[in-house]
Parts: structure tokens; C-alpha cells; sequence
């Protein structure tokens, strides 16, 4: 510090310490002064103006466990992504190694759902690694992911009730059709007891009845949508489908989580000249397929949809319901 001979500070250390007063109480002025640092000289990994000095981030994938029965750990593999780049398949409390900002994709127990009554849903979780110096999946944003479903195995409960008397309809009590009928069927879909059935998105049913005999399908509240690939008609080159899109759409979920009841109505329309109750051939193929998060073989990236081609391993086996008529 310059200080004269009489021990008093020189004028321009007075302008100095001013400047440096001014600096501290104002804000703008900080900013101004901050401004005049060349760019590019922010540590990496800084947010919101906070530095972060940890390099190395130690990730915990899961743990995962089945939703409804927290006791119950789920000892299955996850696929993880890193800044969109496929890191491989980690099982269920193994480790992998990020850095602060790093962007990371989880798909849970991948593909799993195929297993039937021990399988599980894929569920999937994307968060940014944080200023820290380890990191568990479970307890990132969207943690709820890692409460895997347990899939149905296809024990959903269909009941399909006739217009004419609305019993519920069986082999032993038909719907009575005849020619050129326009009919409103009920439908209900129960799901399993602290199961799932493509929890995380709606769901197909795919009409399969004989052309000749019926002009129209119809789903209220369903979308029509194009027939799955792999669905294998019915009655052969008699066979026509009609596919539809269902979802419970409760609290905001599509699907059905647990015991959740989807009520519908199945409209059916006979053609004009025939009666399809005396032709043996008026037999109605209800066909169900659930959705699920996958890895496309195609172009390895985790998406969410339905088995459309033979490198989507999606959902359960695809079950039926039959509707009688007479």
C-alpha cells in the first residue's frame, strides 16, 4: 500500500479502495466487472454460476423392487444410455462411472416383460447427474421408475355381455345375430391384483371376424389403428381385422395398473344378406396386445411401443377372447 511520509495514503489508493467498495456493495457493478473476464475461462461442470470440482461420478443403477410389494427386490438387467450413447446392460445395483452434467437414460428390467408370471415391465428414467460425488438411480427425479410392475402374465379379466338378454356372453349363451344387425356389446377389462398390463401406455384389441359376414367394427372411445405385424388371422383368408387403441386414462396413466377396470362398448355390424349365427363361421376373435419400452434392434435406441417387427421384443403373448353368436 502506498502511504506518504506523513503515514497517509495517496490519492490513489483512495480510488482504488473506492472502486474496490463500490465493486462489493453493487451488483451491476459486479456484473460489469465479471464481464470484463475473458470467456471461456468457466470451469467445466459450472451451474448457475456454481463451480464444481468433481470430476469422477460413481452411479448406482437401482435398486429396483416391485411395486405393491416393497419387500420384494428385483434382481434383473437395466440398459443405460450416457449422453444418448447405448453404455450396455448393467445389472440391477452394479456401478458405471459419469461426470457432473453427464445425461443419463435408464431402461429397467428391458424387454422383461416377456417372462410371464415373473416378469416385469420395462420402465423408463432420465435425469442429469448432479454435482455430487455418487449418485443412486432410484433417487433421481422420475425415481418412481424403478417400482417395476409385475406383468400380468395375461390374467386380465374380459367379460364381453350380449345386447339381447346381457348375460355374459359363453359358448352356452350366445349373441343373437341376424342379418344386417347393428349391435352395442359391454366389455369390461379387470386388471390382476398389484399387476400390470402395458402400464405405461395403452394397449391393442384387434377385432378378427369373417369378411363375409360382418360390414364394421367399432370401439367407442378407441382410435383405430393399423393391425400389428405379427398378428396371425383367424379364419384364414376369411379373415378381416379391426384394431383399436385403449387406454384407462386414469390419473393420468394409460394402461392398467393393478385391479383398474376399463368399461367399453364393442359395436357390431352385420352385413345386409347374411345371418352369422347359421353359418358357423360367426365366431369373434377378440385379440389383446400391451405395449412396453424396448430397445429397437433397428437403430438401438430405447422407445416405447408395440411388436411391430422382429427385432422389438414387446409384452406378453397376445391372448384372445371369443364372442359366441348364434
Amino acid at each position: 500500500m502506498a502511504i506518504n511520509k506523513k503515514g497517509a495514503m495517496s490519492p490513489l489508493m483512495w480510488g482504488i479502495l473506492a472502486v474496490v467498495a463500490i465493486l462489493i456493495v453493487s451488483a451491476p457493478a459486479r456484473e460489469w466487472a465479471l464481464n470484463l473476464i475473458p470467456s471461456g475461462t468457466t470451469p467445466t461442470g459450472t451451474t448457475n454460476q456454481e463451480l464444481c470440482f468433481i470430476e469422477d461420478v460413481t452411479v448406482t443403477v437401482g435398486p429396483t423392487i416391485e411395486r405393491y410389494n416393497p419387500g420384494t427386490t428385483v434382481s434383473e438387467y437395466h440398459q443405460v444410455f450416457k449422453n444418448g450413447v447405448n453404455k450396455g446392460r448393467y445389472l440391477d445395483g452394479s456401478t458405471l462411472t459419469a461426470n457432473p452434467n453427464d445425461e443419463i437414460t435408464i431402461v429397467y428390467a428391458v424387454n422383461d416383460s416377456q417372462a410371464g408370471n415373473s416378469g416385469y415391465y420395462a420402465a423408463k428414467q432420465e435425469f442429469t447427474v448432479p454435482c455430487v460425488g455418487e449418485v443412486t438411480t432410484g433417487e433421481m427425479k422420475d425415481s418412481e421408475a424403478y417400482l417395476l410392475f409385475a406383468s400380468d402374465a395375461s390374467n386380465m379379466s374380459v367379460r364381453v355381455f350380449n345386447e339381447d338378454n346381457g348375460n355374459l356372453n359363453s359358448a352356452t349363451d350366445n349373441e343373437t345375430l341376424g342379418a344386417g344387425d347393428v349391435v352395442n356389446l359391454q366389455m369390461t377389462f379387470i386388471g390382476t391384483y398389484e399387476d400390470g398390463y402395458s402400464p405405461y401406455g395403452p394397449f391393442l384389441i384387434t377385432v378378427d371376424a369373417n369378411k363375409t359376414l360382418y360390414d364394421e367394427f367399432n370401439i367407442n372411445g378407441a382410435k383405430k389403428v393399423s393391425t400389428p405385424n405379427q398378428h396371425s388371422n383367424k379364419l384364414s383368408s376369411d379373415s378381416q381385422t379391426w384394431t383399436f387403441e385403449v387406454a384407462a386414462d386414469k390419473d393420468g396413466m394409460p394402461g392398467v395398473q393393478s385391479n383398474e377396470q376399463i368399461d367399453l362398448v364393442l359395436t357390431v355390424d352385420v352385413d345386409d344378406s347374411t345371418n352369422p349365427g347359421t353359418t358357423g363361421g360367426g365366431l369373434i376373435y377378440l385379440v389383446r396386445y400391451d405395449g412396453d419400452w424396448f430397445i429397437n434392434g433397428d437403430n438401438g435406441k430405447a422407445e416405447w411401443g408395440y411388436e411391430t417387427d422382429q427385432d422389438a421384443d414387446v409384452g406378453l403373448s397376445n391372448p384372445q377372447k371369443l364372442v359366441y353368436v348364434k
